[in-house]
């Protein structure tokens, strides 16, 4: 009897760890299934966490980079009892100097940076109205007066980086490559004689202030000089012969904004009329089916872009909150019946318009500062309402009418008024004949 006893617990015993074994690897099973979708779950938000981070570092560097894009740096103006007018005419003085017409109004704004030291210069940062203006301030810096020179504006982590690529520049001048640094990136060019690979511009003798302001000119508005765009000998480039015959000069040019219409440039020799110039004309290109095709294709596309910006008809409402509104609609057939539901509907149906709102708000913010780094168009867009007549008051309350029943009331009480005062009315003009004597017509006046 106590052998079948202790079989029988030692089968239990068996049982139970079998179940318990079970019981263990079931839960262990369960738990790992649940961490492992959490941890995905996290991992996943993660990563996309990590992808708008790297998102909006680009444009904040993008944003960087186009505010100091117009920005130059100008070292070693003195301090001592300069304002910001005095300045202003100081560096534009300076810069006109170097061989460059620089307009004070073309300063967009002017001040120092860095901590004020006693016995230190701060760097004078300067902002160009246009970036031709600035490259040309660049070209000429090498004619600024001792002691003063001028860089470009760049952030601090560009400076870094220019500063670590500068020794990598060397090497590779060593090797005799082309190198530079463009903004933070290390450009090498293999080196090259072949004369086509770099076209060169001809030109026909030294240049004058014309010539400088002419220069200037296209650099400020984008044009090209197309006078200089085409080889030519010298007897076809001159347009202009001095009276005695013997100084040829080419002092008449054409610029354009638009050079690809062009295909060559030439002078008329033979023309009756007098004059000491040589007329200039232009062999525009073959309009083919190519042309027209791009030109064809250039409409279609701002087309396409004018009806993509145009404003779209915008849900107010939501899916949700119209999914909810069929829903009421069906029960307002037995209203009596279904007063408690279409009560606890309007209030979820009131919560799901504000939240697509809120939602819808900020999306269209979100929209625009992606695309222009600001909130003014999205404040516009999201404007609701339209005054009729803004900063319109009542003259008897002081208070501001922006209602068109009360502006029709204000407006009617302000002419009621005006054409009621009698006294400042103006009296109608009275008519008077002339009265100075007219004599008499003679018979000698009448020719008869």
């Amino acid at each position: 009897m106590e052998k079948c006893i202790e079989e029988l617990w030692a089968r239990i015993d068996k049982k139970f760890d079998e179940q318990t074994a079970n019981i263990t690897n079931a839960v262990t099973s369960n738990v790992m299934v649940a961490i492992d979708d959490r941890l995905k779950s996290l991992t996943d938000e993660n990563t996309q966490l990590k992808t708008k981070i790297c998102t909006l570092e680009e444009k904040l560097s993008f944003i960087e980079r186009e505010k100091r894009k117009n920005n130059l740096v100008v070292f070693g103006i003195e301090e001592i009892g300069k304002t910001e007018a005095e300045l202003v005419d100081y560096v534009k003085e300076t810069i006109v100097e170097s061989g460059t017409y620089l307009d004070s109004q073309e300063i967009n704004n002017i001040y120092r940076i860095g901590k004020k030291v006693s016995d230190k210069n701060r760097p004078v940062v300067i902002s160009i109205a246009s970036t031709w203006k600035k490259h040309l301030i660049l070209k000429n810096r090498a004619k600024l007066p001792e002691g003063i020179y001028i860089k470009e504006d760049f952030p601090k982590e560009v400076l870094e980086k220019r500063k670590q690529l500068q020794n990598q520049v060397e090497e590779e001048k060593k090797k005799g490559n082309v190198a530079f640094i463009k903004y933070d990136k290390l450009i090498v060019k293999k080196p090259t004689n072949n004369i086509r690979d770099k076209r060169k511009r001809e030109d026909t003798g030294e240049r004058n202030d014309n010539g400088k302001r002419l220069i200037n000119l296209a650099f400020t508005y984008n044009l090209k000089i197309m006078n200089s765009f085409y080889k030519k000998k010298h007897s076809k480039k001159w347009t202009w012969v001095s009276p005695n015959g013997q100084t040829k000069n080419e002092i008449d040019y054409i610029l354009t904004n638009k050079p690809s219409i062009f295909k060559d440039l030439d002078t008329v020799n033979q023309l009756n009329f007098n004059t000491n110039h040589r007329m200039m004309i232009k062999n525009k290109n073959e309009d083919t089916i190519q042309n027209k095709y791009n030109t064809l294709e250039r409409e279609l596309k701002a087309i396409s872009c004018k009806i993509n910006n145009s404003k779209i008809y915008k849900d107010k409402i939501g899916d949700e909150a119209r999914a909810l509104m069929e829903t009421r609609k069906r029960l307002i057939v037995n209203r009596t019946v279904n007063r408690k539901e279409i009560a606890e509907l309007n209030k979820e149906i009131n919560n799901k318009i504000r939240k697509h709102t809120a939602r819808s708000r900020l999306q269209t913010i979100q929209h625009h500062i992606e695309r222009t780094g600001g909130t003014k168009k999205a404040l516009k867009e999201l404007r609701d309402k339209t005054e009729w007549i803004p900063n319109l008051h009542n003259k008897v309350t002081a208070t501001k009418v922006s209602t068109r029943p009360l502006i029709i009331d204000t407006a009617t009480e302000f002419y009621r008024e005006l054409y009621s005062d009698t006294e400042n009315t103006n009296s109608p003009l009275e008519y008077k004949e002339d009265e100075e004597e007219v004599p008499t017509i003679l018979e000698s006046e009448t020719g008869s």
